[in-house]
């Protein structure tokens, strides 16, 4: 079983102590670093217009992409939006179960 999160909270790692046999944590860099390989682009986006415009950037786009939201409750409406596109999503914050979502991780 593999774990990636973009952070370590005590949560995750926790988590990744119990579930996994001989965790071991690879740093890609430092705490804080951007990858430089990695293209940012910010969007001006009207509120109404943004879960349309963001089907439309991922439908753009190779699979796989990893979107983030200001507050858990964006997503999960995010989740719920793009699953009723038929776009397959896992929604993964603070109040979801740790467990709940690495479950929902296999199905990728």
């Amino acid at each position: 079983m593999l774990l990636f999160s973009a952070t370590m909270p005590q949560k995750i790692q926790d988590f990744a102590q119990q579930s996994l046999i001989c965790p071991i944590l690879v740093n890609i860099s430092w705490a804080g670093a951007a990858n430089l390989n990695v293209l940012q682009v910010v969007e001006y986006v009207k509120q109404e217009a943004k879960m349309v415009y963001l089907l439309e950037c991922l439908q753009k786009m190779a699979p796989l992409v990893i979107v983030f939201s200001k507050n858990k409750n964006e997503v999960d409406d995010i989740q719920e939006y793009l699953l009723l596109k038929g776009v397959r999503a896992v929604a993964i914050h603070e109040s979801k179960s740790v467990f709940l979502s690495a479950g929902l991780s296999y199905s990728y």
